[in-house]
C-alpha cells in the first residue's frame, strides 16, 4: 500500500510527481513520496512476517520463551497385589522356619543328627527367604502387616516331621511361590518376581533334601551333616563344589556352613 499521503512515481521537488495527479485515488493532486516515512512501515512489516513464519516453524511457545511440554503425567502403577502376595509369603517363611527350628530340636532328641542338621539348615533358607521377602516390601514402602491366623504346624515324631516338611516345601515350590511371581509380574514389579522366583529355586532343594531324608533316615541318624546356604538367595547345597551359585550368581564365599 502506499501511505496516506500519495505520491507519484518521481522523486521530491516534482521530478517525482505524476503529471496527471495521483494514479491511485485520481484526486488530480500532485503528491511527493517521503522515503524517510516509508521505511517504518517496511520495518514493522518484515518484523510481523519474521515473527509469523517463527511461529509456524517452532509451534506454540511458553510465556517464559521456551518450547511447551505436554503432560507427561502418568497414573499410579496398583501393585495391591503384589504387596499382599509378599506379606503372605512372608509369614510362611517365617512360620516354616519356626517349624523347621522346633524339628530340629526333636531330632537331636531322638538321637537322629543328620535329620537334626538338616532342619536346622531349612531353617535358615527360610531366614534368608524371609528376609528377602521383607526387603521387597520395604522396597515397595509397604508393612509387613499382621501375621494371619494360621498356626506353625505341630512338632510331632522326626520321621513325621519329614513327612510335614516336605509337604510345606512341595506347596511353597508348586502352588504358592508360582502364583505370586505370576501376581507380580502381571502388576509389573519385577524385583518381587525375582525375590519369588529364587525363593522357589531353594524350596525345590529342600523337597529333594527331605524325600531323601525320609527315605534313608537310618544312615541319617549316625552324626550330623554339613549343608551350605547362600547369604543372598538361600539356596542350599549339600557339598560346596560350585564356583558361583546357579541362582544369584554369587560366589562360594557367600554360603554358610550349617550342620
Amino acid at each position: 500500500m502506499r501511505p496516506a499521503g500519495h505520491f507519484g512515481s518521481g522523486g521530491a521537488n516534482g521530478a517525482g510527481a505524476t503529471p496527471g495527479g495521483c494514479p491511485y485515488c485520481m484526486s488530480g493532486k500532485r503528491a511527493v513520496w517521503n522515503p524517510d516515512k516509508e521505511r517504518p512501515m517496511a520495518k514493522i512489516s518484515a518484523g510481523a512476517i519474521g515473527l509469523v513464519v517463527a511461529l509456524a516453524l517452532t509451534g506454540p511457545v511458553a510465556a517464559q520463551g521456551t518450547p511447551a511440554q505436554p503432560d507427561k503425567r502418568v497414573e499410579p502403577r496398583k501393585t495391591d497385589k503384589t504387596v499382599e502376595a509378599l506379606r503372605k509369603a512372608y509369614w510362611t517363611a517365617v512360620r516354616s522356619g519356626d517349624f523347621y527350628n522346633k524339628a530340629a530340636r526333636k531330632a537331636d532328641d531322638e538321637g537322629v543328627a543328620g535329620v537334626a542338621s538338616l532342619m536346622r539348615a531349612a531353617a535358615k533358607v527360610e531366614a534368608v527367604h524371609a528376609a528377602n521377602l521383607a526387603k521387597a516390601l520395604e522396597e515397595m514402602e509397604a508393612t509387613k502387616g499382621k501375621a494371619d491366623e494360621k498356626a506353625a504346624p505341630a512338632v510331632k515324631a522326626t520321621k513325621e516331621n519329614l513327612a510335614t516338611a516336605t509337604e510345606l516345601a512341595t506347596a511353597a515350590r508348586e502352588t504358592d511361590l508360582p502364583a505370586a511371581r505370576k501376581i507380580a509380574e502381571g502388576e509389573g514389579v519385577r524385583e518381587a518376581a525375582r525375590v519369588f522366583r529364587d525363593a522357589r529355586e531353594g524350596e525345590i532343594e529342600l523337597v529333594r533334601q527331605f524325600k531323601d531324608a525320609s527315605e534313608l533316615m537310618d544312615l541319617w541318624k549316625k552324626s550330623k551333616k554339613d549343608f551350605f546356604v547362600g547369604r543372598t538367595c538361600g539356596y542350599l547345597v549339600e557339598k560346596l563344589d560350585l564356583t558361583k551359585c546357579p541362582v544369584c550368581g554369587k560366589g562360594r564365599d557367600d554360603f554358610e556352613k550349617v550342620n
